[in-house]
């Protein structure tokens, strides 16, 4: 009995010293991934020196808050815009890197398009992760609605990447028309898991970004391309995101055939846009600014003037001239009591930024 039990603590301390180095390695390379986590899921170009030219409020680079930091907004604005866009990058490089994609949103769409630089990147302060960057999704958001006075249903979002993950995420939460999708995945820890499948990286992420848990509980429409030869997130992971989509009936999943991860997006995927856009957001009208649906109309029309303000510009509200329907756009619907009357319910877009007006009288008591 003695002789065995030597020859098997001989074996045991054989196996030991064969698989220690192996089980050192894995046990340093999970410590490794979990405290270098943020270095490897965020690769941003920081840009030193003085900020990016034009910074006034109203330039093309503006600065807002987000937390106790600034973070810094790339704009292009269009001077009548079918809607407002946000535009949330990938994990590298920072937000000047897609200028030119942001000029062309801009001019194919012709929408008015903010871009975001994530804390931590370009010229933004502060250093990113999960939590922080959502927080600059929802500042970035709060900033558009109050700038251009418009509402969330004048509102889309374009996401690259990680990008997709943030834009999901805030879609969902705010519950937005529209998300214009490029090479998302279904979350970030199975973008891992498919890099390291010998790792439980899965299980020990702090960067999760569930996209799919969002993209369940989002009821809008989504434009997504990916492509087959993705090298950075699977295709099949594009694919599985597509199908959790709630409102699948205005679902566009546009597929890259041989396409890779960092390249534009194809032309079907603007006019798919284009089509998705003037669905959504062009002609988009109210037939009443009040909870009253069964008022009457004066059975003369009157000439009225408001303080609106269409990207700083006063709007002139003119007379009606034999018009059957009158709308008035969401934009637009707040517009309260004019010369002591009563509510105005009803105007309809020229196109010029003039408005045919009637006044809506009782029963508004």
């Amino acid at each position: 009995m003695g002789e065995r039990n030597v020859k098997e603590s001989t074996y045991g301390v054989w196996i030991w010293r064969l698989i220690r180095l192996p089980v050192f390695i894995y046990i340093g390379l999970i410590i490794t991934l979990v405290i270098f986590e943020n270095q490897i899921v965020y690769q941003p170009d920081v840009e030193t020196g003085d900020n990016a030219e034009d910074s006034s409020v109203s330039g093309r680079h503006r600065y807002i808050n987000s937390g106790q930091h600034k973070i810094h907004l790339m704009v292009n604005e269009r001077p009548n815009p079918r809607c407002y866009a946000l535009y949330f990058h990938g994990n590298g490089g920072n937000i000047s890197h897609r200028r030119l994609l942001l000029d062309r949103i801009a001019s194919e769409l012709n929408v008015t398009v903010v871009g975001v630089s994530y804390s931590g990147y370009g010229f933004s302060d502060g250093k990113p992760n999960e939590r922080q960057l959502q927080q600059d999704a929802e500042a970035a958001l709060s900033h558009i609605l109050q700038y251009y006075e418009i509402e969330k249903t004048d509102v889309m979002l374009f996401g690259e990447s990680l990008g997709g993950a943030i834009a999901t995420r805030l879609a969902s939460d705010h519950q937005l028309s529209l998300i214009a999708l490029d090479s998302t995945f279904t979350s970030l820890s199975d973008v891992a898991q498919h890099h390291y499948p010998w790792l439980p990286v899965k299980y020990l992420m702090s960067n999760q970004f569930p996209v799919k848990r969002y993209a369940q509980t989002y009821f809008g429409a989504v434009v997504q391309t990916h492509g087959t030869d993705d090298q950075v997130v699977p295709f099949q992971l594009g694919h599985q995101i597509a199908l959790q989509f709630q409102n699948q009936d205005n679902h566009q999943f546009l597929v890259r055939q041989g396409g890779r991860h960092n390249e534009v997006p194809p032309d079907s995927y603007f006019q798919a846009l284009d089509v998705a856009i003037k669905k959504l957001f062009e002609k988009k009208e109210w037939n009443a600014v009040t909870s009253h649906s069964d008022g009457i109309f004066d059975s003369q029309p009157e000439l009225f003037s408001c303080p609106f303000k269409q990207r700083r510009r006063q709007i002139t509200l003119a007379k009606a001239w034999k018009h059957s329907d009158y709308y008035l756009p969401s934009k637009f619907r707040s517009c309260g009591n004019f010369r002591g009357s009563t509510n105005i319910c009803a105007a309809t877009n020229t196109g010029h930024d003039t408005f045919f007006l009637r006044k809506f009288t009782a029963p508004f008591e």
